[in-house]
């Protein structure tokens, strides 16, 4: 396995939150699974399209709704940390 040169991380780092991973992927010449693993280790994130905001955020308000049920169980809630978007669909 090829190793990362400080010069492919930063362009993934650069261009990993609105850029094509095919392409990010073929630029780098490294498989689409590298792509995903070494942005996964660098913390990196897709940014959140337009179009799946009201989705992620009806999604993240159902999580709330069963948190509360899961709370009135006795069990634990799912924490925040398990929202994949963070901040933006507050």
């Amino acid at each position: 396995m090829k190793k990362w040169t400080d010069n492919e991380t930063e362009y993934l780092a650069k261009n990993y939150e609105y850029g094509n991973v095919d392409e990010i992927a073929k630029k780098l010449r490294k498989s689409k699974n590298s792509i995903y693993a070494k942005a996964n280790l660098l913390g990196l994130k897709k940014a959140l399209r337009e179009e799946d905001r009201d989705y992620y955020a009806e999604w993240w308000e159902n999580i709330q709704v069963l948190n509360k049920i899961r709370i009135k169980l006795g069990k634990a809630p799912i924490p925040e940390s398990k929202n994949p978007y963070g901040e933006a669909v507050r």
